[in-house]
Parts: C-alpha cells; sequence; structure tokens
C-alpha cells in the first residue's frame, strides 16, 4: 500500500475539483482524496488536514484565493455553526444541480449508465421557511438554558436565535420556551432541565402543535409553560409532553396530552388528514405535492388498473391516485400507520383503497396466490432501501411496471440494478428537492418490463 501524501495537523495548497454528495469540496494529493467543508470546485485553499485515513482524508478550510462562482453568502447569521443546512453557500441554481449530479454519480457507482435519463431536478419558487416540522435542542449553559440545533456530525449545540428553513411561525419556540427556562432558572434555581428537547408542527390553515420532550415524567413547571406558548400565539391549539430517551430528536409512543386539540390537520392537494405528534407526515408539503404529482404521471392510469403500494405509510401516495385506478392495495408493517391509512381513506371518502398489515415480502405473494395481480407497483421503501427478496417476489409478478420513490439515490441505484438483471428497464428518474439547502434529494425512477 502507498504511502499516505499528507499527516494529521499539516497544512496544505489544494486545488478543489469537484464536491461529494455530502456537500464537501473534494481535492487531491497526489492521487490521495481530501474531504473539505465549505469548498468549492475551482478554488484554491489553505486546507490543514484534520485526518488521515488509509484511502482518503478531511481537511479543515483555513483560507480561500478565489471563490467559485456557484457561492454565494448564507442567508443564516449562523450556518457554519448549526448542522440544520448543509449547502446555503451554495446557490440554489446550483443546490439543485449539484442534487442531479449526485444521482447521476449514484447510478455510474451502481454500474448504470443512464444519465441521459435522468431529469433536471424539481426545485420549489422559495426554497426557506418550507419546514412543516423542528425538534430544538436545549443544554444547561452556565446558569442558563441555550437552544438550537447540533453541529454536523456532532454533539456540540450551536445557539440559533431563528431558523430560515422552518415555517417561520416555529420560531416563536425559541423565544418563548428560552424565556420561560430563563425565568425558572433565576427563581427555582434548576440543578437539572425540566426537559430536553422542544417539538413544533405547522398544519392546514396555520394550525400549530407545540410540545416538550424529556427522559421524565410532566415537569410541575409545565402549566406556565402551556399558558406562555399560548399567549405567544394564537394559531397554537395543541400542546403535548413527550417522554423519551431518544437523543435523536425522534418522539415516543408516550406522550401526554396538556391542552387543545389531540391532533392538527394537513393537506395535500385537496386531501386532509389528522396529524399527531406521531404521526408520519412529510416536512415540505408544497414540494410533497410536486412529489406525488411525479408519481402519479409516471403510473399513467387509464381507470383499469390495479395498484400495489408498498411501504404505503399512512396511505398519502396511494390515496392520491386512487381516482385514475381500478384498486389499490397498501401494505404496510406498521400497525399505527395502517389503522391511520385507513382512518385517512374514510375521511376522504376514498373508497377503491385497502390496506393490509404485514411484510411487503410476505404479503405481495399472499395477494398474487390470491389471484390478485399489479399492474402497477409503487415502492417508497427507507433509507436502506428493498430487500433483495422483495425485489425478487416483484420480479415474480411480472408487473409491467414499478414506480420506486428513493430518499436515497444510492440504494435506489443499487435496486434498480437488479431489477434490471430481472427484466426492467429503466425509463427515468426525477429528483425532486424536498430539502432545500441540505445534501439530501428525493428521487422517482420508472422503471418498466422488457
Amino acid at each position: 500500500m502507498p504511502a499516505i501524501p499528507v499527516k494529521e495537523g499539516q497544512t496544505i495548497k489544494t486545488h478543489i475539483v469537484s464536491i461529494n454528495a455530502h456537500g464537501q469540496g473534494v481535492a487531491k494529493v497526489e492521487g490521495y482524496v481530501v474531504f473539505i467543508n465549505d469548498a468549492l470546485p475551482g478554488e484554491d485553499c489553505t486546507v490543514r488536514v484534520t485526518k488521515a485515513l488509509a484511502k482518503y482524508g478531511y481537511g479543515k478550510l483555513i483560507s480561500r484565493d478565489n471563490e467559485s462562482k456557484l457561492r454565494v453568502k448564507p442567508k443564516c447569521a449562523d450556518y457554519n455553526s448549526c448542522g440544520g443546512c448543509h449547502l446555503q453557500h451554495i446557490s440554489y441554481k446550483g443546490q439543485l444541480l449539484l442534487k442531479q449530479k449526485n444521482v447521476m454519480d449514484a447510478f455510474s457507482k451502481a454500474r448504470l449508465d443512464i444519465k441521459d435519463k435522468i431529469l433536471p431536478t424539481i426545485g420549489m419558487n422559495n426554497p426557506w421557511h418550507y419546514r412543516n416540522k423542528v425538534v430544538f435542542n436545549i443544554e444547561k449553559k452556565k446558569g442558563n438554558a441555550a437552544m438550537g440545533m447540533y453541529g454536523a456530525g456532532s454533539h456540540q449545540l450551536a445557539e440559533i436565535d431563528q431558523c430560515h428553513i422552518i415555517d417561520e411561525k416555529l420560531n416563536v419556540l425559541l423565544t418563548v420556551v428560552r424565556a420561560h427556562l430563563k425565568y425558572l432558572y433565576a427563581k427555582e434555581a434548576l440543578s437539572v432541565l425540566p426537559f430536553d428537547k422542544v417539538f413544533g408542527r405547522v398544519g392546514k390553515d396555520r394550525q400549530m402543535m407545540a410540545g416538550v420532550i424529556g427522559s421524565g415524567d410532566v415537569p410541575r413547571y409545565i402549566d406556565s409553560l402551556v399558558v406562555n406558548l399560548r399567549r405567544a400565539n394564537n394559531d397554537i391549539v395543541s400542546i403535548f409532553h413527550n417522554k423519551s430517551n431518544d437523543d435523536s430528536g425522534n418522539l415516543s409512543r408516550d406522550n401526554t396530552f396538556l391542552w387543545g386539540r389531540t391532533a392538527i390537520e394537513g393537506g395535500i392537494g385537496g386531501m386532509e388528514f389528522d396529524i399527531s405528534p406521531n404521526s408520519f407526515f412529510q416536512v415540505n408539503t408544497s414540494q410533497t405535492l410536486k412529489l406525488y404529482d411525479t408519481v402519479k404521471e409516471c403510473c399513467a392510469l387509464t381507470g383499469s388498473e390495479t395498484v400495489f403500494d408498498l411501504y404505503c405509510g399512512v396511505g398519502t401516495i396511494g390515496m392520491h391516485l386512487a381516482d385514475g385506478a381500478k384498486k389499490v392495495y397498501g401494505i404496510e408493517s406498521v400497525v399505527e400507520s395502517v389503522e391511520d391509512a385507513q382512518k385517512n381513506a374514510k375521511r376522504n371518502n376514498v373508497r377503491n383503497i385497502e390496506f393490509l398489515k404485514g411484510d411487503c415480502e410476505k404479503m405481495l405473494p399472499s395477494l398474487v396466490n390470491s389471484d390478485i395481480r399489479p399492474d402497477v407497483i409503487i415502492m417508497d421503501p427507507p433509507r436502506k432501501g428493498s430487500s433483495a427478496k422483495l425485489l425478487d417476489v416483484i420480479a415474480k409478478t411480472e408487473c409491467k411496471k414499478v414506480v420506486y420513490v428513493s430518499c436515497n439515490p444510492a440504494t435506489l441505484a443499487r435496486d434498480a440494478k437488479i431489477l434490471g438483471d430481472k427484466g426492467y428497464s429503466i425509463e427515468k428518474v426525477q429528483p425532486v428537492d424536498m430539502f432545500p439547502h441540505t445534501y439530501h434529494v428525493e428521487c422517482v425512477c420508472l422503471l418498466t418490463r422488457h
């Protein structure tokens, strides 16, 4: 193995040749790759090597001799310390191009030469204040409470006064909760935090849900916080306490209802859904409609088709296109999601859809054995992608059309390659920017049987 040409702690001058899927600049030193945050292609940089592994390393940007045409000034004053965004230093047009390139690179690594079939990324007219959900972290600092987001790849809290990618109404949580904790520290001399995180959601007609997350029971100081939240914004109509030990910010199922409504309403494309603290609902409502319309376009239903909606969650995709199908079967392994899907279908008067609880790889052959065969299969698996077993089962149905929705281009490309080996061709891949200013990208891939 050749010697590594750089050492940890070494300062080097280097040229940025490209950018990776995480928005990091890529430099090469004698063929050795170094990834550098906040560095863009075409820039000549001074970098301190922070880690030198066998095949690649990481560096910290010290200075730039020139600036890329892609570079813009970040809108957020806390951008460099907060880990909520990754690409604010890149123009939005540049972000959309980067995300298309990342999808192309993922398929290229899977040895699929389909660059001409990967379409330009569908972006937003206004890529700010789009998130309808947020979780803020809280830490005790110098006898007071600090609130904000963790830095990228760390648990170091970055204090912020506002966030530019969440719905503006959600920023009120920072102001109210921070003031509430400051008052408690001054009056009660608190030794521990009464809760660790704050969450908020915004639904239809500006309805807002707020809540606190802690590992203990409902704290005795909560009543005054409820009063303060209600006074701060009349749109807050629902308040909860969530008991959770999950440091990731995920809510547990242990909710205590404190005040208002038990759920708020969300809307997508004319349909309405109840959103409780644990409900899955896409965080970018306007782009979700574009995503679902893309799925609908790929399906090209005529009214005579039987559609299988795999990993259907709470049923939003299947219901969005049910009016063009003869029958839709949604399959989901999480029982609470199936129950929510059934309620959603009833609420929206969608009568030609049926939701089934179970693993897709078991339920799919069960339906086929009952002489229920799909004309179109929609699948929206988690980031890890589908199992090889399920892909084999899909191929054995000989379904003519598969529409694969993915939040991970790498696993999408891997699974598309497997389906390709089993008789399917990629017709097109449509990236959709669900998360502006981050490196994440959603894709809709249409595959048809040879």
